[in-house]
């Protein structure tokens, strides 16, 4: 049997076959040539005749191919895979040998002269007994000969037993989440005290030397996995990563060291901003001194190497370690900009962010950042071993197409989930070990064809047909060069934001598509670079509030422009690589939900003369600076930015303080003219009006027959003259208001280039030069409930409400609610905007607003309802939607229902936009039948709410305890209440009881929320589970048991009699109370309360039409709230009729009793049944795999439906009026 090892020491078609057999234990080698085409070299090896696939069998090709010349990891790729598809089809026609099922997968290797091979997995999917041509994706590892190849030989180590242990080999994700799980584990070692990383951060105290430390090893992470990818392309020295010969530069250099870190000071701080931010014939060492006294010419330098004060961290000469770092080019871009800054003129601080200083320590304080050796060496636990145990890229993988090793999109899932785990507006890191926040490539692409298939659309002309070639991955644009020259011009001049950018998938799939779509209709252009270089700076914009999540989409954009590039060895040339853009202007870090004041628009005056001409000159100022490369020439165009702005500033408040003498001698020559006018009609002149009359006093009728018809003139002109005096006499009292004197020191103090600074606002015409708007917004917003009690959140909804800008904000509304009509407010007419949300939007009570607002002012082309499809690890499930900025009153939305897998839809019923309600957002097709036995609302028999906080209150007494210090396992005389969670609670019957402190000095006076104690006091009462998953959790308590906010309490209002506070009085009051319109009397509560036995509540609470209804109509996909039990109808039967359920219950309650897992599904399905019967429906009958007669599974579906009428129905658990 052959090692991998020695396959990739020595790959010839013999050692593959032996490879092979020992992989597979049904291999049959096969030897013979295949149809050359454009590979002389292909040969069958053989193939797998056996490898199941779960029921089905999956035969495997095996084909090895060798190439002339030299194989390199961009080489002939597409070619490859066109074979490959060729292959294949082939051998679904005509197999090799007798296989069972179709052979639409084969794994296929092709090798250069030179020893490096690429492997890969290629599978299609197959319908009608063939292979879908389109259909296939690839998996490649690209195996170098003379490299260690980690990765492959990990993943291919073991035998491949069925079709899921090849594919999981192959398998990008898992790569990727165990790259993430090892980097976690090393980014939390890296928090910790035991390495105690300091950075200065404020120079003059050392008190905040650990607060940034998550940021600071985000930001560090960045820098050196973006030197490893470009270490790809062998532009930096192998050297400068091994310990052997790091020992030969560096003084007193021990690797294992948690206390010391010459490492990061000497080499990575110098090679980051010194190297690759420093033009080689620059590059210099700084000389000594610290103060500006002792250092005029390098004082404040950050472009220079630097060494300690008084020494050096070097063995060798300073002229070698230059030598050494001469081999890196010049990549500019600011990426590895030293963020350390003077000092503030305002604030007088000196911020050191990287600490890049030659001093360790200045009046005592830290000035130069402190980071371990071990962090970096660390045989088992160290950053760099990490990174050399895995393959990177700098191939950007595309759905279809992926290289199996760590390429730039797999490096945005890492940072989303460090961001995830970092959050740098609370400052809190959450210990999250797995879990992607990121949005996966497939959702990226979807969304972006989707969006700029109708902006093309729209601009051009074009129909859906002409398009679809062009958006299909190998299939050719036949078009009449007229139509091409228009559609290209429409790509090269749209404008894309992403109002929450996160690491870059949106703004990096925008740019891909464009490039693939431009390359269709022009044809291959000579340099990609430059072709992307103009998408970049004329077509793709990014926001984001966190500075650290916009760093990485720059660096995303950063890799992409590089591996466009080729080395060429030549020093004078920069090795052939061209100095990255400065992209400060493009991604930007700002409150995107944060406009300007809506009636500041006119005071600030943009309009005026010589604001615009300032402006304009600005706006060349930041396109120049965009291209800009040496550090000197970037310092002064940032300076002449501030003056720019300041400028403005002063323009601002001297147009709104000085009166406009212009203005005023106009309104002055217009009052002349109207004086002139009025003197016209100075005299009377009486006229008769014979159609007037005149009722006199003795009751005759009289004609009045004249009128001065002058005075009605003479009053209109004075009018006028009154109003443009009035103007006048407000232009020369005019004053700078203070709102305007904010907003203008609030635009002026907006720095682009500040990369440690998010703008509390965003102004895509004052940070863009944006003045009418973008073609298309898309992304994917946070998703932030409201209940979520962060300061940052908390303070951020209060800042969206302040500001007056949303229409849409309604209830417990979510962050994403905001985001969804800033997105659309953000385009210009006719755009379009697509995100990915919550699917609570779908059904809960806070969106309706924002449903129907939509509704009435936009055209809502698509919703694709992703309910059952877990798209992020996260507990969230989602909807993407495709609004226009455009009349949709006769548009009928698209609406589709991913089932099982994205892109296996079905197509919902839909009807004209100006028919629907709020509940085309739903995604339910099922129709739940109507009945006529009546039904009452639950809130109308029982008071629910959610238990109490049982932490600190945070005015009062701040982080003073938390619920674990309440809570004991025993009873005794500190805990004497009996007390659950909601994780305490099963169906039926609570599993587990605690004991809660109480009546002590901080419990429960000191709680977040004590509630009230009669909540618990009562004889019985029913307990709810908050999460909202498969199973209803509602359970029986008889025992006065108390419970925290993780569970609701429900409890008929007859109980609560007498009792009256604020909380009760919100739901209900009593006779004389004050009654409010559409609040019910509790008398008339608590007389229904009496009739219905809790017991049968709690059996239609558990039951499945329980289940289903709240399952359509919760306003969350992961919690159940109290408004959304209250309007659960329950049947208002007589007693006989609820005495069957209660005696179930009761069996339930104990059979629960005696055995808290005591199997009851027999005696649930009988409520089942009963519940059923008393809402007059038909039990439901188990169900098929077939698909109804309205329903249909389309695979891949993206033709557009026939516009189908949504039936009218009644039914109380769909369309009641007073549930509505």
């Amino acid at each position: 049997m052959i090692t991998t090892d020695e396959l990739i020491g020595d790959f010839t078609e013999e050692h593959f076959t032996a490879w092979c057999r020992g992989r597979f234990a049904d291999f049959v080698p096969k030897a013979g040539k295949l149809p050359a085409g454009e590979f002389s070299g292909a040969r069958q090896i053989g193939y797998v005749r056996t490898l199941a696939d779960g029921e089905l069998n999956r035969p495997l090709l095996v084909v090895a191919v060798q190439v002339d010349g030299e194989l390199s990891e961009r080489s002939s790729r597409k070619r490859q895979f066109e074979f490959a598809r060729k292959a294949l089809k082939r051998a679904a026609e005509s197999p090799p040998g007798t296989v069972k099922g179709v052979m639409s997968q084969g794994l296929f290797v092709f090798c250069g002269e030179n020893g490096d091979f690429r492997m890969s997995l290629v599978t299609g999917r197959v319908e009608g007994g063939k292979p879908v041509y389109n259909s296939f994706k690839r998996q490649t590892f690209f195996v170098r000969h003379d490299e260690v190849n980690r990765t492959f030989r990990d993943q291919t180590a073991q035998e491949f037993g069925d079709f899921q242990a090849l594919r999981e080999a192959f398998s990008i994700e898992a790569l990727a989440k165990q790259f993430y799980k090892e980097l976690f584990a090393w980014y939390e070692w890296a928090l910790s005290d035991e390495m105690d990383v300091r950075y200065p951060n404020d120079i003059h105290t050392d008190k905040d030397n650990r607060d940034l430390i998550p940021e600071h090893m985000i930001r560090l992470i960045t820098r050196l996995m973006f030197v490893w990818f470009i270490k790809q392309k062998k532009l930096v020295p192998d050297e400068i990563f091994k310990v052997e010969e790091l020992r030969k530069l560096l003084r007193e250099f021990d690797p294992d060291s948690k206390t010391e870190g010459n490492y990061y000071n000497a080499i990575l701080q110098n090679l980051f901003f010194a190297t690759l931010n420093n033009q080689i014939e620059d590059r210099a060492f700084a000389t000594n001194g610290t103060t500006r006294k002792e250092n005029e010419e390098h004082y404040g330098v950050k472009t220079l190497f630097r060494n300690p004060k008084g020494g050096s961290w070097f063995k060798v000469p300073d002229d070698k370690i230059l030598k050494l770092f001469e081999k890196v080019p010049f990549l500019n871009g600011g990426l590895f900009e030293c963020l350390d800054r003077p000092e503030d003129e305002k604030t007088k601080r000196i911020l050191y962010y990287d600490g890049f200083s030659r001093e360790d320590k200045v009046k005592g304080k830290l000035t130069r950042a402190h980071v371990p050796n071990g962090l970096f060496f660390d045989e088992e636990r160290g950053l760099i071993p990490l990174f050399q145990r895995y393959n990177f890229t700098v191939e950007e993988n595309s759905p279809n197409d992926a290289v199996v090793a760590l390429d730039p999109e797999l490096l945005g899932k890492v940072f989303e989930n460090l961001l995830g785990a970092y959050n740098p507006e609370t400052k809190e890191t959450a210990r999250k070990q797995s879990g992607s926040f990121y949005t996966p490539r497939e959702i990226v692409s979807y969304m972006v064809d989707e969006s700029l298939k109708q902006f093309l659309k729209t601009r051009t002309g074009v129909d859906d047909a002409v398009l679809a070639p062009l958006f299909e991955e190998e299939a050719k644009a036949d078009l009449p060069a007229v139509q091409r020259k228009n559609l290209a011009t429409a790509i090269r001049s749209v404008k894309i934001l992403d109002p929450a950018c996160g690491s870059g998938a949106f703004p990096m799939g925008a740019l891909h598509r464009l490039v693939d779509l431009l390359a269709k209709l022009e044809g291959q252009p000579e340099s990609l670079y430059d072709l992307k270089l103009h998408l970049i700076e004329n077509c793709i914009y990014g926001v984001d509030i966190q500075t650290i999540a916009v760093q990485i989409s720059k660096l995303r954009f950063f890799i992409s422009l590089v591996c466009e590039q080729e080395p060429n060895g030549r020093k004078a040339d920069n090795y052939g690589i061209l100095p990255l853009p400065n992209l400060e202007t493009k991604f930007v870090a700002a409150n995107t939900l944060i406009g300007l004041e809506k009636e500041m628009g006119d005071e600030l005056h943009l309009a005026d003369e010589e604001i615009s001409r300032l402006r304009e000159e600005l706006k060349e100022v930041r396109h120049r600076h965009f291209s800009s490369k040496s550090s000197a020439e970037k310092q002064n165009l940032r300076k002449k930015d501030k003056e720019l702005r300041q400028k403005i500033e002063k323009r601002i408040v001297s147009v709104a303080s000085t009166p406009n003498l212009e203005k005023i001698a106009d309104l002055e020559a217009q009052i002349r003219k109207l004086e002139a006018e009025k003197a016209k009609f100075a005299g009377e002149k009486w006229v008769e009006k014979p159609e007037a009359i005149l009722l006199c006093e003795d009751g005759h009728v009289e004609p009045v027959i004249r009128i001065d018809e002058n005075m009605a003139q003479r009053k209109r002109f004075q009018a006028d003259i009154d109003r443009k005096k009035h103007e006048i006499d407000a232009e020369k009292r005019k004053k700078a208001t203070d709102a305007l004197l904010e907003e203008a020191e609030k635009l002026a103090a907006w720095n682009p280039y500040d990369q440690n600074e998010s703008s509390p606002f965003f102004d895509p015409e004052w940070m863009f030069g944006m003045e009418d708007g973008f073609d298309v917004t898309i992304g994917n917003p946070p998703y932030v409930r409201a209940d979520e009690q962060s300061e940052w959140n908390q303070s951020q909804r209060r800042a969206i409400m302040e500001s007056r800008q949303y229409e849409t904000l309604w209830e417990k509304w979510d962050l994403f609610v905001p985001f969804i009509e800033r997105a659309y407010k953000l385009l210009k007419p006719e755009g379009v905007t697509s995100l990915i949300v919550s699917d609570a939007y779908c059904h809960s009570k806070y969106a309706q607003k924002s449903q129907e607002w939509f509704l009435r002012n936009a055209s809502v082309l698509r919703l694709d309802f992703c309910s059952d499809l877990q798209i992020f690890e996260a507990a969230v499930h989602n909807l993407i939607y495709l609004f226009q900025k455009a009349d949709g009153s006769h548009i009928a939305p698209l609406r589709r229902r991913h089932d099982g897998e994205f892109g296996n839809v079905v197509i919902l019923p839909s009807d004209e936009q100006d028919s629907l309600t709020h509940r085309v957002f739903f995604p339910e097709d099922r129709d739940i039948q109507s009945w006529d036995v009546a039904t009452i609302l639950l809130g109308e028999i029982c008071y629910i709410s959610v238990g109490l906080v049982a932490h600190a209150n945070e005015k009062i007494a701040k982080g003073a305890f938390e619920l674990d210090d309440l809570v004991s396992d025993n009873r005794d005389e500190k805990h004497p209440c009996r007390f659950v969670e909601g994780k305490h609670l099963e169906k039926w019957m609570a599993s587990t009881y605690k004991w809660l402190e109480w009546g002590t000095r901080r419990a429960p006076r000191l709680f977040r929320r004590p509630t009230f104690p009669e909540l618990y006091a009562v004889p019985e009462k029913i307990f709810i589970h908050r999460t909202a998953g498969e199973s209803l959790r509602s359970c029986y308590d008889e025992k006065q048991t108390l419970c925290n906010h993780t569970v609701m309490v429900c409890l008929p209002w007859h109980s609560l009699k007498g009792i009256r506070n604020i909380s009760i009085k919100k739901s209900a009051h009593y006779a004389g109370e004050g009654l409010r319109p559409g609040i019910p009397k509790r008398e008339d509560l608590e007389v229904a309360s009496r009739r219905i036995p809790i017991k049968y509540l709690l059996g239609v609470m558990n039951s499945s039409p329980a289940k289903n209804y709240l399952r359509f109509h919760r306003r969350s996909n992961t919690d159940l709230y109290p408004d959304d039990w209250k309007q659960l109808p329950i049947p208002d039967v007589p007693k006989e009729k609820q005495e069957p359920i209660v005696r179930l219950v009761d069996r339930i309650l104990a059979a629960k009793r005696k055995n808290i897992e005591a199997d009851v599904s027999g005696l649930e399905a009988e409520i089942d049944k009963l519940v059923y019967e008393l809402y007059g429906m038909k039990v439901p009958e188990p169900a098929t795999a077939s698909a109804s007669a309205e329903s249909t599974v389309v695979k891949k579906q993206t033709a557009k439906s026939k516009k189908t009428r949504v039936p009218k129905k009644r039914s109380v658990l769909v369309d009641d009026e007073g549930l509505d």
